[in-house]
């Protein structure tokens, strides 16, 4: 991978193996999670990129006239 890459593209990139390790993981596929693994290691990424939050809605004047 580039090392001109963008923060954002790299942190989906690393999202995407992490989820493609799950799923060999839960298959049972030990040697695929093992190559993803491998290629984790070598982008450096050591644990979960971080999570974006969502933005925080305003608050209602009165608590108790919210309705769901």
């Amino acid at each position: 991978m580039s090392e001109f890459i963008s923060d954002e593209l790299r942190d989906d990139h690393i999202s995407a193996l992490i989820t493609e390790r799950d799923f060999y993981t839960a298959r049972g596929e030990k040697a695929r999670a093992t190559e993803v693994d491998a290629e984790l290691a070598r982008l450096g990424a050591a644990s979960k990129p971080k999570t974006k939050r969502a933005e925080k809605r305003p608050r209602l004047a009165d608590p108790k006239t919210e309705t769901r």
